[in-house]
């Protein structure tokens, strides 16, 4: 009689290799599949989103040309807003195209086959608050080894939201709806701290005591708590925002080390 695994998993033992033989299959018949389409589709995408991105802008500044100051026809708050709002849609759907669709499968080394030295999980660099490296700390090594496992995931309610019956109920979980609402709004901040805060209980415990072992990631003249922060703060602090390069065409990795700081990775040399 097969054993039967105890949960999550109400699965036999032949169920779950059988499982497993049908994803492995999965997998290769998808690296046999990759080539040209795949490359032009991807290279497209970028142009698509970078062009989205710049003409988001000028679509921005264009509107200020619309406001009732000027002595034209077009003149107007009307025509000033829907021209904006048009730039600002634009650029909202460059983020969205960066982040989710681009971004995050380069780092999930999707496009690595390529051989691509622009678009390689080890020197793509994002625009968001968050450093790529802990990124792919966080999710690629935490999240998808630990997929939704309560306390070993800590994408599961982030730490401030209770999302499942198992977690233990608090009080504070009674304020959830305002989290919530200041999580939509500061998503990307709280996405670098949430990742900080892996960083901290996770290699934090390994390098305590070994400053030498964190300092790719910390500088020692800060603090414990800026440190993590001045890492995360690290693609938006320096004096050339590569996020205007990257909108005009300009791959970020290869602006010059003076206008931004090039990260180190630990998990692709």
């Amino acid at each position: 009689m097969s054993k039967r695994q105890g949960l999550p998993v109400d699965l036999t033992e032949e169920q779950i290799d059988e499982f497993g033989r049908e994803m492995d299959a999965i997998y290769y018949e998808t690296l046999e599949s990759r080539g040209e389409k795949d490359r032009l589709y991807i290279l497209r995408l970028i142009r698509i989103q970078r062009s989205m991105a710049l003409f988001g802008r000028l679509t921005i500044y264009a509107s200020l040309f619309l406001l009732p100051a000027w002595p034209h026809a077009l003149a107007g708050w009307g025509t000033t807003l829907i021209v904006m709002a048009l730039g600002v849609i634009l650029l909202g759907l460059a983020k969205i195209l960066e982040n989710m669709e681009i971004a995050h499968n380069v780092l999930h080394a999707q496009w690595d086959w390529m051989k691509d030295p622009e678009i390689q999980s080890n020197t793509w660099e994002w625009d968001t608050m968050s450093p790529s490296d802990r990124w792919m700390h966080s999710h690629n090594v935490v999240h998808h080894t630990w997929t939704n496992v309560l306390e070993k995931d800590l994408d599961v309610g982030y730490g401030i939201m209770r999302v499942t019956p198992l977690q233990p109920w608090k009080p504070a979980y009674l304020l959830q709806p305002v989290y919530f609402v200041m999580l939509m709004l500061l998503f990307e901040e709280g996405v670098a701290l949430h990742e900080q805060a892996i960083i901290d209980v996770g290699e934090g415990k390994k390098t305590q005591g070994n400053p030498a072992a964190d300092e790719t990631h910390r500088p020692q003249d800060l603090g414990p708590g800026a440190q993590g922060l001045h890492h995360v703060a690290g693609p938006g602090r320096a004096g050339v925002d590569p996020d205007l390069l990257l909108r005009a065409g300009i791959p970020a990795h290869r602006v010059p080390a003076g206008g931004r700081r090039q990260l180190r990775r630990q998990h692709h040399p």
